[in-house]
């Protein structure tokens, strides 16, 4: 049975595949060279919902955003392939390219 988010931070793994409801989320402890510095990042690499279209992603990320956990400076997306994913991070505010534009990684900080 997969970890949740939760479950995985309280871990000491580096990266898991994890159950959040309807959603599988490949996640992992992620350093990012941002500004001449690292910083650790919660990367969302890889997911799949079982019921698309549902609004279960931006419910997680709503709740993520707000809840992430202290260890994390941000969070960050990897290669989003979908364009109107991206765009919809895009009209939530406050990310950030990151990267090649041509692999749409967005990056996202806690204020």
């Amino acid at each position: 049975m997969p970890l949740n988010l939760a479950q995985f931070v309280a871990s000491d793994r580096r990266n898991a595949w994890i159950r959040e409801g309807v959603l599988d989320i490949y996640v992992r402890r992620h350093n990012l060279w941002i500004d001449q510095r690292g910083v650790l990042v919660l990367a969302l690499a890889n997911m799949a919902s079982r019921k698309p279209g549902k609004g279960a992603y931006r419910k997680f990320l709503a709740e993520l955003q707000h809840s992430l956990p202290q260890e994390f400076a941000g969070i960050f997306v990897e290669c989003i392939h979908n364009e109107r994913l991206y765009e919809f991070h895009v009209k939530l505010g406050g990310w950030k390219p990151y990267g090649f534009q041509a692999d749409h990684s967005l990056v996202w900080f806690r204020p």
